[in-house]
């Protein structure tokens, strides 16, 4: 019967856990996120100032969440349900969770209105100078069922027809 003889230094089973030991470093240091740069949400540099800017349309409840400039209009979207246009004395609109605004003037579009039954976290340009899509936390677009994501036409806020979004069953961030 013929006998293996062990080469000195090597051990198999000690090559194996140091090999499963830098798999696991490898593994934890893929998974630990890095630190975030920046500032955190909330935070400024220096301190806001109490007054709006004068040209700029005011959410006067709630914060906004998100912008996207189409053509000369601006489309603003967030949590919120009142907005006046700029200026102290201008009347209070009823505007939930989205509204469009002339992007010299800052004077809100009166053919803007679509209703949303809730929050809208994000809004981008369609790519085409014509549409939007916005996604957040709302069902319904306008009356009609539209889960978490939904196209609009961004100068009359009407739901675009042909688009037929997921049924997404959580927030769309």
């Amino acid at each position: 019967m013929e006998r293996r003889r062990r080469t000195p230094g090597r051990n198999p089973g000690r090559l194996f856990i140091s090999l499963l030991e830098a798999l696991a470093m490898i593994a934890v240091t893929l998974t630990v996120p890095a630190a975030a740069q920046g500032a955190e949400v909330g935070e400024h540099p220096n301190v806001v100032s109490t007054q709006p800017a004068n040209n700029t349309p005011h959410v006067l409840d709630g914060y906004v969440t998100g912008v996207v400039e189409i053509g000369s209009n601006t489309i603003a979207v967030g949590n919120f349900t009142q907005v006046r246009n700029p200026g102290n004395d201008t009347q209070v609109m009823t505007r939930n969770n989205i509204f469009s605004f002339k992007t010299d003037s800052g004077q809100i579009n009166s053919d803007f209105t679509p209703t949303l039954d809730g929050e809208v976290t994000d809004v981008i340009s369609a790519g085409d100078g014509t549409n939007i899509f916005i996604s957040g936390n709302f069902n319904t677009v306008n009356g009609a069922t539209s889960r978490k994501v939904a196209k609009l036409n961004a100068q009359t806020g009407n739901r675009v027809s042909g688009f037929a979004n997921p049924a997404f069953n959580g927030q769309v961030a």
